[in-house]
């Protein structure tokens, strides 16, 4: 028979045996970090020539030996120590702002001085945007206007329009000073692609180039044709027709509207005759004159037509009614 093998020789390595894992906590600030000697940071011979614990499955890693290790760990706290003692300064007290040479109280009275009056619509770019102590500015526009050469100043097809120096730019246009004082300002846009690199690098912008105008060319489309003719739909005469309310959706509201739709009906019964005097119920009448489906359409009073024919119905009519009720 086959030996069953027994509970005992499956059973794992006993955990009591196992060593117990360091506790591993929050780090300690480095305010109460000690710094290790020398004999500490280096290991013993001895010890790493040891044997680990056979009882031990798991035995624990010998860090590397560094011949520096204790002069980078000091260079390390050394720098920690600065950058703690350097950020203590903040919330001190020290005024930030006084040390800079851009002020928020020099800002906010220069934003309040300019008032709306003040405003300026000329979008040109002012010289040398990029400098914002005043002062500085002043000097290097000064010096601009001494050093500016004076120079020929062409369109975009190469042809000489002038010859001065420039002195500024306003409204999108270069301002020239010719040799007798008197001052020329050229668009922008009509200066060729040397004179704008001039103004960009002498009045401190960004390059620019020039692309190809080209002209407008059309397109020549194929003609087409278009017809339209009228339809043949008619109705005859809508004697009791509100217009306002029917056609264009115009209401007085939901109380006054049923008031006034009955006042219109009963008036239209007695001038009815009238009305078929004008218009014979056998008439073919069309929809043109009024507005169509989705325009904005005004309140509009039907107007009473002046004719003859239906003066004379409506008074044979009320002559009939006269002589047949007693």
């Amino acid at each position: 028979m086959t030996p069953t093998p027994t509970h005992s020789a499956l059973t794992p390595p006993q955990i009591a045996e196992l060593p117990e894992l360091p506790d591993f906590g929050h780090p300690e600030p480095l305010e109460t970090f000690d710094v290790p000697s020398e004999s500490q940071l280096s290991l013993p011979s001895q010890k790493q020539n040891q044997e680990p614990d056979q009882r031990n499955p798991f035995p624990a890693r010998a860090p590397k030996p560094d011949q520096n290790g204790s002069d980078s760990l000091r260079s390390r706290l050394a720098e920690d120590q600065s950058v703690r003692e350097s950020s203590k300064e903040y919330g001190s007290g020290i005024d930030y702002l006084s040390e800079t040479d851009f002020s928020c109280e020099e800002f906010r009275d220069r934003i309040a001085s300019q008032t709306i009056d003040q405003i300026s619509l000329d979008i040109s770019p002012p010289f040398r945007p990029d400098e914002f102590d005043e002062r500085r500015h002043e000097e290097l526009f000064a010096d601009f206007l001494e050093k500016q050469p004076i120079r020929d100043w062409s369109t975009l097809d190469g042809t000489p329009v002038i010859n001065g120096r420039l002195i500024d730019l306003a409204y999108e246009e270069a301002v020239i000073e010719l040799d007798n004082g008197q001052k020329r300002s050229i668009p922008m846009s009509q200066l060729s692609e040397g004179d704008l690199a001039h103004i960009n690098d002498t009045w401190g912008l960004p390059r620019e180039c020039l692309i190809e105008q080209v002209s407008y060319q059309p397109r020549q489309w194929a003609p087409t044709k278009v017809t339209w003719t009228a339809s043949n739909l008619c109705h005859n005469p809508l004697y009791f027709e509100s217009v306002n309310l029917e056609r264009y959706g115009h209401t007085r509201g939901p109380l006054l509207e049923p008031v006034v739709q009955s006042a219109h009906f009963f008036g239209n019964i007695f001038i009815l005759p009238y009305k078929m005097g004008v218009h014979g119920p056998r008439e073919c009448q069309y929809a043109l004159g009024y507005y169509r489906p989705g325009n904005d359409a005004p309140w509009i009073k039907q107007p009473l037509p002046i004719s003859a024919r239906g003066a004379i119905a409506q008074a044979a009519t009320m002559t009939g009614l006269f002589w047949l009720i007693p």
